[in-house]
Formats: structure tokens, sequence, C-alpha cells
């Protein structure tokens, strides 16, 4: 093992699975991608979203995020927050709307932390595609 993709937060993700806090993308019956979150009193957070790397490039992550912001704003969640690990992956989460948090990194060495605020009133979020 590398310590990375799947078994890299197995504890973190068995953990998640068991509160109901995962969702899978699935390929006949292969699980190819999934996101771990975690709701919180106001907000709520994505702590894990991974494809394996044969099934990366073909949305799969996009639909994954997309799908877990709006089920986490139907709950009623006023923001999400996300930490970006790796930091390439920066890119890929402000492409969907989330901005930087007022949060000061204590050290260059910090991954960023994005924010994503729910501006609907009706506790729905209306997210305009974006290119990638």
């Amino acid at each position: 093992m590398t310590g990375e993709g799947f078994n890299c937060n197995r504890e973190i993700i068995i953990d998640s699975h068991q509160k109901g806090d995962v969702f899978c993308a699935i390929d006949g019956t292969e699980v190819v991608g999934f996101v771990v979150h975690n709701r919180k009193s106001v907000g709520a957070s994505i702590d894990i979203l991974e494809v394996r790397p044969e099934h990366r490039s073909r949305g799969i992550g996009k639909l994954l995020a997309l799908d877990t912001i709006k089920r986490l704003f139907a709950t009623g969640a006023e923001y999400i927050t996300v930490e970006c690990a790796p930091r390439k992956s920066e890119l890929f989460w402000r492409s969907i709307g989330f901005m930087p948090t007022s949060e000061i990194r204590r050290s260059t060495w910090e991954n960023p932390k994005l924010i994503l605020l729910n501006v609907t009133q009706s506790g729905t979020l209306d997210i305009r595609q974006r290119k990638e």
C-alpha cells in the first residue's frame, strides 16, 4: 500500500460509512468513487472525495461533489467547507463555487480551506454549471 487512494483514510471512511456519511459512485457492481461528508449543527464539511485513477477525467468527481452539496444544503446546512488536500484540488473546488475562508493559514504548509455558502432561501442550491 502506498497510503494513497481508497486505503489512505480507511478507518475514517469505515466510521463515516457506519454513520451514513458516505455517498458512492458505482459502475455496475464496482465502487469507482466516493465522498465522505460531515453534517454539523449549522454547516457541513466534505472531508474526502476520491475517484479511482482509472475512472478519473470522466466527471465522476464533479457529480459526486455536486450531489453531496445539494444533499447537504437540503438538510439545512448554511455552508460547506472543504480542505484542499492535495493542494492541486483547490482549482476543482473553486470551479464549482467554493471560495477561500476568512480563516488565516498558520503556515505555508497548511492546506487551503474553502467555503461554499447556501445563498438560497429555500434551502436548495442553485449551482451554475462551470467549465472545469
